[in-house]
């Protein structure tokens, strides 16, 4: 595209159209993104979850350089992980661009910080697991949709073939799957490997055939899994987070254990209950560091969290149900918020309308979903009775109480 014609559209409608910043910010890292595509094809082919040697050697380079690669475009958060990939699969849909499904949340934010109002009024609507934060954001903005969909590793397709998982599981025995606690780009840790590894390998493991320890791909290259491998456990991985079968591989690795165990809070917790595992979260002191650090009322939170969790989970405890199925209910929305392949349908169907009845104008969103909400309403067929449902659970209180 000539830099004229992108210059105009970068003065004109740039972070005011959502169409047209996609364009300007594709326009601007296209070497980038033919790059990540390349990448995407190198590592998405790598089974990793037999063999994570491959993987190690190739996630080098990322580690020195610190820098996620990642597809820069309006959505890119939701393409970590294979988030709004198994979305669309699930509901038997293709998609082209994450444009409809913009914000998708990768994790859970155990420090439950505040979303800025940019992101609230920049996208069209929000994709969460639990319901956690969806009060904050109807606080600023109840016009806002909201979509709670529960775990997303519901939505997944599983890596293996049922056969195959059945064949493992037959080879492997009774298995446990460990998530070593990991940092990202922006973060490091220290804890004491060896004592960690121990407790492991000398406690809970011993009770199992197989030992399988997850590795999170920038940190494969970490003395901990070569520890772990000593004491004869065998390291996999689903793979780099840009990479689309990422969440397939998951649920295929949490499928093959009988039960998981980690030192560190994480998703892992709610997809392992999700997929039918019980979870034990080993004691371990960590210290963390993170270049985006948190404020003290999120420092306080997530120590808070952090405590709930060890009192719910905690090695040696008395499991407490009902209160894993409260933190469950909470952070990952539990299994009340799931939907069917045709509401997937329906909710992908209503967010694309509104984005179209808008045509990506950011100061026409509210005005756009609340015809959308007052046509719905007088719907006369199931897909938009189903449709009505999906908003109307999706806005504020405020919105349809006073309708």
């Amino acid at each position: 595209m000539p830099v004229q014609i992108i210059d105009e559209i970068k003065n004109r409608t740039y972070k005011k159209n959502l169409y047209a910043t996609d364009v300007v910010v594709r326009s601007a890292h296209a070497r980038n993104n033919l790059g990540v595509e390349r990448k995407i094809r190198e590592f998405s082919c790598i089974d990793s979850l037999q063999e994570s040697g491959e993987l190690k050697e190739k996630v080098k380079s990322f580690e020195r350089a610190k820098n996620m690669i990642g597809t820069n475009c309006i959505g890119r958060e939701s393409l970590l992980y294979g988030h709004i990939q198994a979305l669309y699969e699930y509901a038997g849909l293709s998609m082209n661009k994450p444009l409809v499904l913009p914000k998708i949340e990768h994790g859970v934010n155990f420090s439950e910080s505040a979303v800025e109002k940019m992101e609230i009024f920049s996208h069209p609507n929000l994709v969460f697991q639990g319901a956690y934060k969806k009060h904050m954001i109807h606080s600023v903005n109840p016009l806002k949709p909201v979509f709670c969909i529960g775990p997303y590793i519901h939505y997944a397709a599983d890596y293996y073939t049922e056969e195959q998982i059945e064949s493992i599981r037959r080879k492997n025995g009774k298995t446990l799957l460990v998530f070593p606690t990991h940092s990202y780009e922006a973060s490091s840790m220290d804890y004491d490997l060896s004592a960690f590894v121990d407790n492991v390998m000398d406690g809970i493991a011993k009770s199992y055939n197989t030992v399988l320890v997850s590795g999170y791909w920038l940190n494969l290259n970490s003395r901990v899994y070569e520890l772990f491998e000593s004491r004869g456990a065998k390291i996999v991985s689903a793979g780099a987070r840009f990479d689309p079968n990422f969440l397939k591989r998951l649920r295929t690795m949490i499928r093959l254990a009988d039960a998981v165990a980690s030192n560190d809070i994480g998703t892992h917790i709610g997809y392992s209950l999700s997929l039918g595992k019980s979870f034990e979260k080993i004691p371990s002191k960590i210290v963390k560091r993170d270049s985006s650090r948190l404020t003290a009322s999120e420092a306080i939170q997530m120590d808070f969290n952090d405590r709930q969790f060890t009192g719910a989970f905690g090695s040696g405890l008395e499991p407490d149900k009902s209160r894993q199925d409260d933190l469950f209910r909470k952070f990952w929305g539990g299994s009340g918020l799931l939907k069917s392949p045709e509401e997937m349908r329906c909710l992908i169907g209503l967010a694309q309308h509104h984005l179209e009845m808008s045509k990506g104008h950011i100061n026409r969103y509210n005005a756009s979903i609340l015809k959308i909400y007052n046509d719905l309403q007088q719907s006369d067929t199931a897909s938009q009775a189903m449709q009505f449902r999906l908003l109307r659970d999706a806005l504020g209180e405020s919105t349809w109480r006073t309708r």
